[in-house]
């Protein structure tokens, strides 16, 4: 399953839990892109792509945000998020 911030939330709620902090894990589409055919190679070349190509990675994730931030274009660098780190409590 691949749940957004909303189900997340939905689903705290389905077991009386108030969500005090949903954090998208991930920095945009490149990452999400970069994860997935990571996924795919073999373990050298992996290990070089983590000391190496993930910086640039990031790098494009901040530039096409700034980009697009700039063209008024809407891009949420969270509509790509990879997975959430979820802060909730039990209500009491």
């Amino acid at each position: 399953w691949r749940f957004t911030q909303e189900a997340l939330k939905k689903e705290c709620a389905a077991i009386a839990c108030s969500v005090e902090t949903v954090v998208p894990l991930g920095s945009g589409v490149f990452s999400a892109v970069y994860v997935f055919f990571d996924r795919l190679m073999p373990f050298p070349i992996r290990l070089i792509s983590f000391w190496s190509i993930r910086y640039v990675i990031l790098v494009l994730d901040a530039l096409a945000t700034r980009v697009a931030t700039f063209l008024r274009k809407k891009y949420n660098p969270a509509d790509y998020a990879l997975g959430y780190y979820v802060v909730a409590r039990p209500q009491k």
